[in-house]
């Protein structure tokens, strides 16, 4: 009897080593598992300054990918619409969704959108009736989109004032109107150069020796090298 009690107190005495020796090294790693670390104040700005900054880069890369997309479909070619109503309507049709303006031979009144962009067809009417003035002021208008204008043959008045995308390449291929166009007006076109000015001498010499070259205004002088 003795003797069991002994084995009894020294297994619990071994127990007892056990759960004070176990216990606390348990208690320990689970302390120091569940402390969040510490991140310097330095690094936190860094990273707040990295979440923000990467934010704004994307949204700016998607709005420039946005109107390059946006540029590129205003200035499509309108292929489809020459072989079905011919190369003037299909011009008319692109100057005015382009919110610009267009004076068919023989006619006094300029077609032009309203304030929203709408505007009437009855220009559809005036399939066998040249394009002889072209108003795309302040349009989107750049080197692809001038590609719905080289087939008039009739062109006799071309404004391009204010037009943000017309550079000195858009202006090297206006040589296409050399017979037929009277006036050019490229007034307050920021990349317009001396260069691209250089490149009209095709327009200011007539090849028939008359005065019907092109009239460039006194102002698209001044403003392209201003």
């Amino acid at each position: 009897m003795a003797a069991a009690l002994s084995s009894g107190v020294a297994f619990c005495r071994r127990a007892m080593r056990i759960y004070w020796v176990c216990a606390p090294l348990r208690c320990q790693a689970h302390s120091i598992s569940s402390q969040p670390k510490q991140v310097h104040w330095a690094q936190r700005g860094l990273l707040k300054l990295y979440e923000h900054f990467h934010d704004v880069e994307t949204l700016f890369n998607w709005i420039t990918a946005l109107r390059k997309w946006n540029l590129r479909r205003k200035n499509a070619f309108y292929g489809y619409t020459q072989k079905m109503y011919g190369i003037d309507i299909a011009a008319a049709f692109y100057i005015l969704s382009q919110k610009g303006a267009v004076c068919f031979a023989g006619k006094d009144e300029w077609i032009r959108p309203n304030k929203r962009g709408k505007f009437s067809w009855d220009f559809l009417n005036f399939r066998e009736v040249p394009v002889e003035a072209v108003d795309a002021s302040g349009t989107s208008i750049n080197y692809n989109g001038l590609e719905n204008l080289l087939c008039l043959k009739e062109l006799r008045y071309l404004s391009l004032n204010n037009c943000p995308h017309i550079d000195d390449w858009c202006l090297s291929r206006l040589h296409v109107f050399a017979d037929s166009l009277v006036e050019l007006s490229l007034a307050g076109c920021p990349r317009v150069t001396e260069r691209g000015l250089a490149s009209l001498h095709h327009l200011s010499t007539p090849k028939d020796g008359t005065s019907n070259s092109p009239a460039l205004c006194p102002c698209v002088l001044s403003t392209s090298l201003d």
